[in-house]
C-alpha cells in the first residue's frame, strides 16, 4: 500500500513539475523575445551610430 501512494505521490508531484516547467518555459520564452528585442535596438542604433561617426 505504502509504495501504491508513493508512486501516485511521485507521478502527482512529476505532473505538477511538467505543469510548471510549461510555465516556466512559456515565460522565459517571452522574456528571451523581450531581451531579443532590446539588445536588437541596442545593435541597430550602434551600428547607426557607427556608420554616421565614420561618415563625419
Amino acid at each position: 500500500m505504502l509504495k501504491d501512494t508513493k508512486i501516485t505521490g511521485n507521478q502527482r508531484f512529476l505532473e505538477l513539475l511538467i505543469n510548471d516547467s510549461n510555465k516556466y518555459k512559456k515565460l522565459i520564452e517571452k522574456s528571451n523575445l523581450q531581451r531579443k528585442k532590446h539588445f536588437g535596438s541596442i545593435f541597430e542604433e550602434l551600428l547607426t551610430r557607427g556608420y554616421t561617426d565614420r561618415t563625419t
